[in-house]
């Protein structure tokens, strides 16, 4: 009789690439006249696993709401056949008071490290 022994070893996950971790560049906001959209550009994530949230509130107000879901651009999007080369989250405030001014809260995550909050004031 033949006995075999399998030796299982548990190699430990190598620490998130540098590109991996998000790191935060410029936010902007741009208003219509019951809109506002926001713009955050990052660079790195490469592997698409950060998120980022949306708040805003009447300048003054104390109560958040939560804006609309963000999306994403990444530089190998492909749009019309082509590689959009963009890296950027965007989300929007949608259908508030024209003339209003308002503070615009963005958290950025990411699991690999990098993530910040910043907030924009803006008047529609």
């Amino acid at each position: 009789m033949v006995l075999c022994l399998l030796a299982v070893a548990t190699v430990p996950a190598a620490p998130a690439a540098a590109a991996d971790a998000l790191v935060p560049g410029v936010a902007r906001a741009d208003a219509t006249f019951e809109h506002l959209g926001v713009l955050w550009w990052i660079e790195g994530d490469d592997d698409l696993d950060s998120s980022m949230a949306l708040e805003f509130r009447v300048l003054g107000e104390t109560s958040w709401r939560q804006g609309a879901p963000a999306v994403r651009a990444y530089p190998t999007l492909v749009v019309n056949g082509s590689q959009l080369g963009l890296n950027y989250w965007a989300a929007s405030a949608l259908f508030l008071v024209p003339g209003q001014t308002y503070e615009l809260r963005m958290t950025l995550a990411d699991p690999d490290g990098g993530g910040a909050v910043t907030t924009l004031t803006e008047t529609t």
